[in-house]
């Protein structure tokens, strides 16, 4: 069936498969297959490559195999996860992919194919990471690095032969990956020993694989001595292109190092030409349709403009950034990764349960997982449906609550604004209170982030400590219980105003009513309301 479905989508793509190619790539030997498949894959021939990792994939616990062909069928998986990653951008099947690639090298004790496996798994975290914190580094996933890194070096140092081609590419790889978080997020002095080792490998092993993270290396150690002019003259040298990479890969390597070029050129204070390299880099992310890259690019330009004072352009690439992210979150499904990590421990838990009494006990043993699993599922779908009644009523009252509520200040502004009061005889206090609610319902100001009782004092011709003193006394709460009162209302207003405010995310609502965190203003929001914001904005008219 995985089979059936890949010949499918591929053909999709403008391919079209028949027996004999099928039957061609079944007969391959493992070398063959690996040969073939590499080839695919460096020559940017997704579909055949594809079809050729997915038939020897599924060979794998179907047929009975040798050593090399287990490590062929290895080899299939972990093709097939990188090409979901690289090439359909699809998180999901790349990690079930990698990870029993993962478990197959485990089992039989490849010890370089589980190095590789491990390291790609990795890359597949640092995506996540990035994505989930928009691009903050992560400690976490810098020491998954330098342990892969570890690992990988222990295998070619304990194999007390030169090195192969697959260790070396493995650790080029890994280096590449440490150098580049270390430079982007200004960490160098922290992997000075990797990069001393890694560069005392290259120069025991004279190996052809080594060009860009040579150059990146030499270039860190210079960044480091503070010499950031000669670390970018010598990372601006003209280098020969590692053999065996696609197109796609190269343009990856490219632009990681002209982004390493950025950065450099930001130390040694060239503003401009910084500039220039990321307005180039987002051009050719754009043509080249890698979401992932642009998303960088575009978190980068966001923050560059907010260090050059130009917060028209920020604002500009910031929303940018958050629309890419949106539709990269959704085709990707990246969120999914650490569910699928979970069920795999999981599946492999029952799977060694199951095992015990396999022979004697696995028809009844389904059956009875089946009728359980079925009731269950039916069981739960019952209550859900339940409770989701009982909740889909509850929000109903509450959106039409806080629509007639956000209605009510609207009218409530626009005879302020229209229609000045006068106090007369009224008390002081309740003039007070009626310049405070005039202010709240008026002015722009009270969605700034850094909006404060002191200005609202101001904004009245008082002083703090009679304008906390009303709010407490007349309305019974402080003054930022006030502010958020008002601020939510004001985006229940932008959230069903689809016109105006249609395109804008929750983040972008929430920033511009005032909130820098959107889980701060989730969580008044819902305190305030009774629902999240997206909960009521699904609630408005579509």
């Amino acid at each position: 069936m995985a089979l059936l479905m890949t010949v499918i989508c591929l053909a999709a793509h403008g391919r079209a498969f028949n027996d004999k190619d099928i039957e061609r790539f079944y007969n391959l030997t493992p070398d063959e297959f690996v040969d073939c498949s590499n080839d695919y894959a460096k020559r940017d021939v997704i579909d055949s490559a594809m079809i050729c990792a997915n038939i020897w994939a599924n060979k794998y616990g179907k047929v009975e195999l040798t050593r090399d062909e287990i490590a062929a069928c290895c080899c299939a998986y972990r093709l097939m996860g990188m090409l979901y990653m690289d090439e359909f951008h699809n998180y999901e099947l790349a990690t079930k992919n990698l990870l029993i690639a993962q478990q197959i090298a485990a089992e039989h004790k490849f010890s370089e194919q589980h190095a590789v496996a491990t390291e790609d798994l990795v890359i597949v975290s640092a995506v996540k990471n990035d994505i989930m914190t928009n691009f903050a580094y992560s400690k976490e996933v810098m020491d998954k690095f330098k342990q892969s890194y570890g690992t990988t070096k222990n295998t070619i140092y304990q194999s007390h032969n030169q090195p192969t081609e697959y260790q070396f590419l493995s650790i080029n790889n890994i280096i590449a990956n440490i150098v580049y978080l270390a430079i982007k997020y200004d960490k160098t002095q922290d992997v000075v020993s990797e990069i001393d080792d890694y560069l005392n490998i290259v120069k025991t092993n004279n190996s052809k694989y080594k060009y860009n993270e040579v150059n990146l290396c030499q270039t860190i150690k210079l960044v480091n001595q503070g010499e950031y002019e000669k670390a970018l003259a010598f990372h601006n040298l003209n280098l020969p292109k590692d053999p065996g990479l696609s197109p796609k890969n190269l343009l990856a390597i490219q632009q990681m190092r002209e982004i390493v070029q950025y950065l450099i050129l930001m130390k040694c204070k060239r503003t401009k030409e910084a500039e220039a390299i990321l307005l180039k880099l987002e051009k050719v992310c754009h043509d080249n349709n890698m979401t992932f890259e642009l998303l960088e690019i575009l978190n980068m330009l966001q923050h560059h403009y907010e260090q050059q004072g130009n917060d028209a352009l920020a604002r500009r690439h910031e929303f940018l950034y958050y629309k890419t992210k949106d539709e990269f979150i959704s085709k990707s499904l990246i969120t999914k990764v650490d569910q699928i990590k979970l069920n795999n421990e999981l599946e492999e838990a029952r799977d060694y349960i199951n095992s015990i009494n396999y022979r004697h006990k696995m028809q009844t043993v389904v059956l009875i997982s089946v009728i359980t699993l079925a009731l269950l599922a039916i069981g739960i779908l019952v209550i859900l449906y339940s409770k989701n009644r009982q909740i889909r009523k509850q929000n109903e009252v509450l959106y039409k609550k806080n629509v007639e509520l956000v209605q009510a200040d609207t009218a409530r502004k626009q005879t302020t604004s229209s229609t000045p009061r006068t106090t007369q005889d009224e008390a002081a206090q309740t003039a007070l209170l009626e310049k405070i609610e005039g202010v709240m319902l008026t002015s722009e100001e009270i969605f700034d982030e850094g909006f404060s009782v002191n200005r609202l004092a101001e904004l009245v011709n008082s002083n703090r400590t009679y304008v906390s003193q009303v709010i407490n006394d007349r309305r019974q709460c402080k003054f930022n219980t006030l502010l958020n009162e008002y601020r939510v209302k004001e985006a229940c207003r932008r959230l069903l105003d689809k016109e105006n405010y249609g395109n804008y995310t929750i983040e972008a609502i929430a920033r511009s009513v005032g909130y820098k965190s959107r889980a701060n203003f989730v969580s008044i929001f819902k305190e305030i309301t009774g629902l999240t914001p997206s909960a009521f904005q699904k609630m408005g008219p579509k």
